[in-house]
């Protein structure tokens, strides 16, 4: 009986823990690579003249401490809401390939703009993982896709001033970032599924979990 019961709620707790484990990884990461941004110990910021590291190491540093804690909220609440449930594999993917995408599209879209900041893979995660829990929590990833979706089309208004929280956040908004992000997600996510459906593995909205 016992050893029926452990198969029952193990898969359970291993997601849990798992899930637990990718947000406070990241959470850690983000705060170590800002410690070393903040110590000159990291060259991080993505400019033209910039190393090629630098789009990759660009997306995990911040402006200022201020800057890191907004991004880092906002992960911390995305996270629970819908990004908790994606795949291993396909956080590993994003994490790869979203820097060096929205590095190309912010350097060609805003030209000599010097950016930090995690949230266009933010906005590339939570746009995914909303969409993977469509099926499951339906009013809280539809409340997450609208709210990001308006959020990335305000941006893109004529008029819109990307310095408005400038003094807050310590630099301008990089608005290329936020819908490359999404975007790039999107596509990322529609590789990861014809792979994994090709190798019969469960697909990111399938996968059972608390």
């Amino acid at each position: 009986m016992e050893v029926v019961l452990f198969m029952l709620i193990a898969p359970t707790l291993i997601d849990r823990i798992t899930a637990v484990a990718v947000g406070l990884w990241v959470l850690a990461l983000l705060t170590l690579l800002q410690w070393a941004a903040e110590e000159q110990i990291l060259l991080s910021d993505l400019s033209q003249t910039a190393p090629l590291a630098t789009w990759w190491a660009a997306h995990f540093v911040h402006f200022g401490w201020q800057h890191f804690l907004s991004n880092a909220a906002n992960f911390a609440v995305l996270y629970c809401l819908v990004m908790r449930h994606l795949p291993l594999g396909l956080w590993a993917l994003m994490l790869m390939l979203l820097p060096p995408w929205i590095s190309f599209c912010v350097l060609s879209a805003e030209g000599a703009v010097v950016y930090r900041g995690f949230s266009g893979l933010l906005c590339g995660l939570a746009f995914v993982g909303a969409l993977c829990q469509l099926w499951r929590n339906t009013l809280i990833a539809l409340a997450v896709l609208l709210g990001l979706s308006g959020k990335i089309l305000w941006e893109l208004l004529p008029g819109f001033n990307p310095g408005y929280a400038k003094a807050w956040l310590g630099g301008d908004i990089a608005v290329s970032a936020h819908w490359s992000g999404a975007l790039g997600g999107v596509v990322i996510l529609l590789l990861y599924s014809l792979w994994a459906s090709y190798r019969r593995l469960p697909l990111p909205w399938s996968k059972p979990g608390p």
